[in-house]
């Protein structure tokens, strides 16, 4: 007996996410859900593509359209509540650009253009799959921070294991693994956000 999967087939099919560990992931493009969180902001997927061709997605939130302008719901607010969360969400999408090798230079004076980001390579630690899910059961991996390049390649040389500090129902147990202290650095200055404009996008940075 023996079977053919054509090569179609063969290109469509993801292989399925890896185990936990560290990563360097494609960042494949940002995927409108076509709905809003609950500040107004439309929610994007960051889809991602690991070595041995698994996917998986990044949800975040983003508080400008296309043009540059800030979304209704957050330019209703007041001035500082404003700030306040167009910060956050630009926060989490700068972590994403940290990764991909985008500086703060280049942000600074350019903006983060999400179409300079598809195709570059990302750093991540991956949470996989929870090898102990009873049967019938869905759980899923999770992208538990993203690195820059700098801090992917201190950790994987020091050979620094991923911890997983998630906690499911099905466990008897609540109590959180002892952090590896491998947090992302979140002391950075955010710069304001980018103004609207009319200008030809510059090159992405180098790789």
């Amino acid at each position: 007996m023996s079977f053919f999967v054509p090569a179609k087939a063969a290109q469509a099919a993801n292989a399925f996410p890896p185990d936990t560990g560290r990563y360097p992931v494609t960042i494949l493009g940002f995927e409108s859900q076509n709905r809003t969180d609950r500040n107004g902001c439309p929610r994007y997927a960051a889809k991602i593509k690991f070595p041995n061709g698994g996917t998986a997605s990044v949800f975040c939130g983003v508080p400008f359209d296309e043009s540059g302008d800030l979304v209704p719901a957050l330019a209703a607010l007041d001035a500082t509540t404003q700030a306040n969360k167009v910060n956050f969400y630009v926060g989490q999408i700068k972590e994403i650009a940290y990764s991909a090798g985008f500086t703060d230079e280049y942000m600074n004076e350019n903006g983060i253009p999400s179409d300079h980001l598809v195709g570059r390579t990302a750093h991540i630690e991956w949470l996989g799959r929870p090898n102990d899910v009873p049967k019938g059961v869905k759980a899923y991996g999770d992208v538990k921070a993203f690195l820059t390049p700098e801090q992917f390649t201190a950790a994987t040389t020091s050979g620094q294991p991923v911890v997983d500090e998630r906690t499911f129902a099905w466990r008897q147990t609540t109590e959180k693994a002892p952090s590896a202290g491998s947090k992302v650095e979140n002391g950075r200055d955010l710069p304001p956000p980018p103004a609207r404009s009319s200008k030809k996008l510059p090159p992405p940075p180098a790789r």
